[in-house]
C-alpha cells in the first residue's frame, strides 16, 4: 500500500485471494522456472490428450507471448488444459483453503477501502476474487466461485465501495458473461440499500 501514489483520484483495487489457485500454480511450476515443469504429471492431471509437450509448444500467435506478462507455462496450460479436469483439481483441493480464501477476501476489501477512507477517496474493484484460470474454466462461476464473487460483491457493498465487478472473468470475452442470473444476483447484492 505505501507504493501508491498520493495524488490519485479513485483508490482501485484488483484483490485476488489465490488460495487453491496458487497451490495449482505452485504444483506444476507455472510462474517459478527455476523449477523443472511437471510434464508427466500435467498430462496425468490436466492436459487433453492431444497436448504437445512444453517444450514442443509455441503459441499460435507469436505476440501473444510478448503481450503478456503471464508466463508461457501458464499460457501453455491454459491452452491445452481439459477445462473440466482443471476445475476438478481445484475442487478436490478448495475444503483445505475455503476459510482462508474468504478471509483474505474481507481482509484485503477492508484494507482497501481503510486505505481509501484515510485518504477521503472513493474505492472501486475493478479486478479481482480467485485469479486467473483458463478460458473454459468454470471454478468463478461453478456453486464455489459464485459464492466467493458474491462474497466480494457483498464486502464491496458494505465498505461503501463506488464500484466493482462480478469477478474478473465475468467480462465480455468470458463465457461468465452470459450467466446473466449471476450478474443479476451480483449487481442487485451491490446496489440495495445497506
Amino acid at each position: 500500500m505505501r507504493g501508491i501514489p498520493g495524488n490519485i483520484d479513485v483508490a482501485v483495487f484488483h484483490p485476488y485471494v489465490y488460495g487453491v489457485l496458487d497451490e495449482l500454480i505452485g504444483t506444476f511450476a507455472l510462474r517459478d522456472t527455476s523449477l523443472p515443469f511437471p510434464q508427466e504429471r500435467a498430462r496425468r492431471e490436466l492436459l487433453r490428450p492431444e497436448a504437445p509437450d512444453l517444450e514442443d509448444w509455441y503459441p499460435e500467435q507469436a505476440w501473444r507471448s510478448a503481450a503478456t506478462v503471464v508466463p508461457p507455462r501458464e499460457v501453455y496450460l491454459h491452452d491445452w488444459c481439459d477445462p473440466a479436469r482443471f476445475n476438478r483439481w481445484l475442487y478436490d483441493r478448495y475444503a483445505v483453503y475455503r476459510h482462508g480464501m474468504a478471509e483474505k477476501l474481507r481482509l484485503w476489501i477492508e484494507v482497501a477501502a481503510d486505505w481509501a477512507a484515510a485518504r477521503d477517496l472513493p474505492v472501486v474493484f475493478g479486478e479481482g476474487w480467485v485469479g486467473y484460470t483458463p478460458l473454459h474454466g468454470t471454478f468463478e462461476e461453478g456453486a464455489v466461485g459464485a459464492e466467493i464473487c458474491l462474497q466480494a460483491v457483498g464486502h464491496a457493498r458494505r465498505v461503501g465501495a463506488w464500484g466493482t465487478v462480478v469477478c474478473s472473468n465475468a467480462a465480455p470475452q468470458h463465457p461468465m458473461w452470459a450467466d446473466v442470473e449471476l450478474q443479476r444476483r451480483a449487481n442487485a447484492l451491490f446496489t440495495e440499500a445497506g
